[in-house]
């Protein structure tokens, strides 16, 4: 089996400048469901095209959207599963977290994992994920400014914890083993602008985002949708 996630982020992870940072993406558990969103997602694209205003853009961000138009687009996925990770910066450990540039990207990368760790657990505990099954994931997320290494160290990170687990004394979390059987995990960085699925899972970002800032994510809580929120002592 194979589980293909893409994903993106919205928001800046500065504490000077900002309150919330979100991860999100979506899980397909087969590749007809992710090449059958795509299309859907590209023909509501096309159809946005006809507008002016839009005729030139290199590609239709969240950002560039009117707010209907991102609603309609938002609708694409909303049967897929779905994770986001809400990260509230003005709670974390600020001294540690942003020491670096290196220091950062550690944690935003506990974030990812965590987020999407939570998702799978909960898809395992449906039966939509078998736990003992031979399992390989396919992550692709947007371009971000990274180390050179860093997506070997995810990717590393992600294999290891979900097949073997691990304590993670840094942030005082335990992560338990949920896929023994997982094979391998492929982790690259791509393009919004090539990839449809990075530009829906944009468009989630940025609605998760909206939601938060206005303490209002009720208005889109269903059960395909895995919401975890950052640091742990911030959940209830």
């Amino acid at each position: 089996m194979t589980i293909y996630i893409r994903s993106d982020e919205s928001g800046v992870f500065d504490y000077k400048h900002s309150e919330f940072f979100v991860f999100a993406g979506l899980i397909f558990l087969d590749k007809q469901e992710l090449d059958l969103t795509s299309r859907r997602h590209l023909s509501l694209e096309k159809k946005l095209r006809n507008k002016t205003k839009y005729k030139t853009l290199p590609e239709l961000k969240a950002s560039l959207l009117d707010p209907s138009d991102r609603r309609t687009l938002f609708t694409v996925t909303k049967s897929i599963n779905r994770f986001a990770v809400v990260i509230k910066i003005n709670e974390l450990d600020k001294k540690r977290i942003f020491r670096d540039k290196k220091s950062k990207q550690q944690y935003l990368d506990y974030a990812f994992k965590t987020g999407l760790k939570t998702a799978m657990e909960c898809l395992i505990n449906r039966g939509s994920i078998l736990m003992d099954d031979s399992v390989m994931i396919d992550i692709i997320m947007d371009e971000r400014n990274t180390a050179s290494t860093g997506e070997y160290n995810l990717r590393d990170s992600i294999l290891h914890d979900f097949r073997e687990g691990a304590s993670n004394m840094k942030w005082g979390k335990e992560f338990k083993a949920i896929l023994p059987n997982l094979e391998d995990v492929k982790l690259r960085y791509g393009h919004s602008d090539r990839d449809a699925m990075i530009r829906a899972a944009d468009i989630l970002a940025n609605r998760i985002l909206y939601e938060v800032k206005n303490d209002s994510l009720v208005n889109i809580r269903d059960s395909n949708l895995f919401i975890t929120k950052l640091p742990w002592r911030d959940e209830s």
